[in-house]
């Protein structure tokens, strides 16, 4: 079968690919850093509590 150069053919195909890849990186990162503040303000918040009760003994949590 012939090598179709419709749309462009390989090296646009490669350009797509490498601006798709971009895009996905771009938006794990963007994710990431949003769970990372989002992370930190919790312990923070954990922090205070545990301040505020005056409970500085370690507590293990055991999530279900």
């Amino acid at each position: 079968m012939p090598v179709s150069k419709k749309r462009g053919g390989a090296k646009a195909h490669a350009n797509k690919v490498k601006q798709r890849n971009q895009n996905i990186k771009a938006q794990s990162n963007a994710f990431q850093k949003v769970m990372n503040q989002q992370m930190e303000e919790l312990k923070k918040k954990y922090a205070e509590e545990q301040a505020q009760s005056g409970n500085t003994k370690n507590v293990e949590v055991v999530s279900q």
